[in-house]
C-alpha cells in the first residue's frame, strides 16, 4: 500500500504487513498505516448478579443477563492521510542509482534517479566539437591572463627606467606576471570541484563526471590529476598535447587525460 506523509507530502511505500502499525517517514513524522485488525480492550470483569429465586426455587426470568465487555473501536484517524489517487496506487518498482544497490528500506520514499541528493548526473556524451570549443575558451582565458601579466611587468619596467632590478624586485615582477594566470587556475579549480565545469565548459554546456558513477570527480581527480598534473606534463613531454587531442575521436570522446582520471565529459 502507499500513503502520503502529511508533513512533507512524500508518498511512502508501505508493505501490507505494516497495516495498522506506526511507521516513520524519512522527514521524522510518525504515521499510523491504515488497515489492520480492530483493537479490542481487555475484558471488563462484570459483577455477576445473583438470580432472584422464583416460585418453586427457580431463577427469576426477569433478571437482567450479565453484561458483555464493550469492544474498543480502532483509534486510526482516516483524516490523517490525504486521499490517494488512482495513479498513487500503481505498483512500485525499486529504482537504484548506477553502481549502487537499491535501498532495502521498505518505508523509504518511492522513485529515484536524477541528480538530486545522490549527486549523480545524466546526459549524452559531449560532441567532439563541444570539447574543442570548450578547450579553446579555456585556453583563450589563459592567454588573456598571461597578456595582462606581461602588460603589468612592462608597466613596472617603464616606471623603473634604466635602474637595475634587485633580487626582491625581480621576485615581485614574477609574482605580478603570474598573478592573473594563478587567478584563472584558482577559478577553474573551484568550478570543477563544485560543478565539474571550467569556464569554457560552462560556456558550451558540458560537464566532467566520473565514467562509472556519473558523479562529480571532485578536486583530486577532476582538477589536480586531470587538469593540473597533465597540463604540467604537456610542457615537458613532446607531442603529448597532440596525442591527447587525438584520443577525442575514440569511444565516448574520452581523451588521454580523461582515461587517466577515470572521467568522461557529458552535455549538461
Amino acid at each position: 500500500m502507499k500513503i502520503k506523509c502529511p508533513a512533507c507530502s512524500q508518498v511512502l511505500n508501505i508493505p501490507d504487513a505494516a497495516a495498522g502499525k506506526v511507521v516513520k517517514c524519512p522527514c521524522g513524522k510518525q504515521l499510523r498505516a491504515p488497515g489492520g485488525p480492530a483493537k479490542t480492550g481487555a475484558p471488563v470483569a462484570a459483577t455477576p448478579r445473583r438470580p432472584t429465586a422464583g416460585p418453586a426455587g427457580q431463577a427469576n426470568p426477569s433478571a437482567a443477563p450479565p453484561r458483555r465487555p464493550a469492544a474498543v473501536s480502532n483509534d486510526f484517524d482516516p483524516g490523517m492521510f490525504d486521499e490517494l489517487t488512482t495513479g498513487d496506487l500503481q505498483p512500485v518498482r525499486a529504482v537504484g542509482q548506477p553502481g549502487r544497490p537499491a535501498s532495502s528500506n521498505p518505508y523509504a520514499p518511492s522513485g529515484g534517479g536524477g541528480h538530486g541528493s545522490s549527486g549523480s548526473f545524466g546526459g549524452p556524451i559531449a560532441s567532439v566539437w563541444k570539447r574543442f570549443l570548450g578547450s579553446f575558451v579555456d585556453g583563450l582565458m589563459f592567454m588573456v591572463a598571461f597578456g595582462i601579466g606581461m602588460g603589468l611587468v612592462a608597466a613596472m619596467g617603464a616606471a623603473m627606467g634604466q635602474q637595475e632590478p634587485t633580487p626582491v624586485m625581480t621576485a615581485v615582477i614574477m609574482v605580478v606576471m603570474l598573478f592573473p594566470v594563478a587567478l584563472v587556475l584558482a577559478l577553474n579549480a573551484v568550478l570543477v570541484t563544485k560543478s565539474g565545469q571550467t569556464v569554457g565548459k560552462k560556456a558550451v554546456g558540458t560537464r566532467i563526471v566520473m565514467q562509472d558513477t556519473r558523479e562529480l570527480p571532485g578536486f583530486i581527480q577532476g582538477w589536480l590529476l586531470r587538469s593540473l598534473v597533465f597540463g604540467i606534463a604537456n610542457q615537458f613531454i613532446p607531442f603529448l598535447a597532440f596525442i591527447d587531442g587525438c584520443f577525442v575521436f575514440t569511444e565516448n570522446a574520452r581523451m588521454l587525460h580523461d582515461r587517466i582520471a577515470g572521467t568522461v565529459v557529458i552535455d549538461v
